[in-house]
């Protein structure tokens, strides 16, 4: 089962909010643009996988360890459904 992602813009959104860092903003557009290649390369949904790279490491500055990201990351994306 897939659930729901936030669009682009959401994504967009909620990096920006949450990554002030520009090499780390830099780092997620980097493997959104990865993740759009290599799922068109295999017939997936370039928009899905697309997101998920870009938003991938939005909440590492305010939970740099292993131990709370991406827990501390996936709580938020299911507070807000």
């Amino acid at each position: 089962t897939t659930g729901a992602l936030p669009t682009r813009d959401e994504a967009l959104a909620l990096l920006h909010e949450w990554i002030e860092n520009p090499a780390l903003r830099k780092h997620c557009y980097l493997v959104e643009a990865a993740m759009r290649a290599y799922a068109e390369k295999s017939g997936e949904d370039a928009d899905r996988w697309g997101v998920t790279g870009l938003i991938h490491d939005f909440d590492w500055e305010k939970h740099p360890d292993l131990e709370r990201h991406p827990v501390q990351g996936v709580a938020v994306l299911r507070e807000k459904g």
